[in-house]
């Protein structure tokens, strides 16, 4: 794998573009800025967002939690409103 930029969570040059966010292949840190479009989704809208009402709030990662569940990363492709959620109800 080609090099990243550094990771804030474990320093090493394994951050790498995915797309609509950044993610350390060492650690599995998670990061994007606000000029980090939404992109690589995949094809049709996404869901309601909460904030700006468009159907442009898209999944754009999973996350593992340490207790074996996982939580869905969410962003909006028009205001870049963002939320981790629970894939199974708590």
């Amino acid at each position: 794998m080609s090099v990243g930029e550094k990771c804030p969570h474990c320093g090493k040059r394994t951050f790498h573009d995915r797309g609509s966010h950044r993610s350390c292949s060492a650690c599995g840190c998670v990061g994007w800025s606000w000029q980090h479009p939404v992109k690589k989704v995949g094809k049709g809208k996404g869901n309601k967002c909460h904030n700006c009402g468009n159907q442009t709030l898209h999944a754009i990662t999973k996350l593992a939690s340490q207790g074996g569940g996982e939580y869905l990363v969410r962003r909006c492709g028009v205001c870049d409103f963002s939320c981790i959620e629970p894939t199974v109800a708590i």
